[in-house]
């Protein structure tokens, strides 16, 4: 017999275009501020543009920090079940998905994957 797999879970009954839109963007944002963090600075920079540009870099970095806060609270409006296998040892067993520090007993890699689910979870649940 083969055992079903155990994944996460999402319900997106009681979240509302609203949401999705403010995901989406959450999302876009992010990317777009990594972008300003990653990008090559030109050679011939003075000084003060080079300053310019770490200052930008801060505070896209900062913004991100927000944005991460601002997306996990939106992930856990829509979250129902992680399965204990995604979770760190030690991680309580009555852990309330729909509170954000909850969030932090999950892996580090499954995070990610977390994030990748809910993003085709939600297509999927926009096609029904």
């Amino acid at each position: 017999m083969v055992k079903p797999v155990d994944e996460p879970r999402f319900n997106f009954s009681r979240v509302s275009r609203r949401w999705a839109k403010r995901f989406s963007r959450v999302q876009i944002e992010m990317a777009q501020r990594a972008l300003i963090i990653g990008a090559d600075a030109r050679p011939d920079l003075t000084q003060a543009e080079q300053q310019t540009l770490n200052q930008g870099r801060i505070e896209a970095a900062d913004r991100i920090f927000q944005l991460e806060d601002e997306r996990d609270a939106l992930l856990c409006e829509v979250l129902e079940y992680v399965p204990g296998e995604w979770l760190v040892e030690g991680a309580p067993d009555n852990l309330d998905w729909h509170d954000v520090e909850s969030l932090d007993w999950v892996q580090a890699g499954k995070f990610d994957e977390l994030l990748q689910m809910v993003g085709s979870a939600r297509q999927a649940s926009a096609k029904n």
